[in-house]
């Protein structure tokens, strides 16, 4: 998942081939590990990362959203706010 971060177009079909196993396969270990869908799951590790980059890069909050795969930043910093319950430049201060 970390080797792909940055491409917005690896999501579940993707990281279920990477890991030679179906899609729904995949989803079943997912759930009954974290209890949560693949999609959430490879949100969570973006937004996770997009956490060490506002603690030790000067990076815009928009290079971050791009750099750990989120096309839009708009939605990044509203992923990361529902997430974290604190905005991308807040958490930064």
């Amino acid at each position: 998942m970390h080797q792909h971060l940055d491409d917005s177009n690896f999501g579940a079909t993707e990281l279920a081939k990477s890991l030679a196993m179906s899609d729904s396969q995949l989803y079943r270990k997912l759930k009954a590990i974290s209890n949560t869908s693949t999609a959430v799951f490879i949100r969570k590790v973006r937004l996770e990362k997009s956490k060490d980059f506002l603690k030790t890069s000067d990076l815009s909050i928009s290079e971050i959203a791009y750099a750990v795969g989120f096309n839009d930043p708009n939605w990044f910093s509203k992923a990361f706010k529902e997430e974290f319950k604190e905005s991308p430049s807040g958490f930064r201060k």
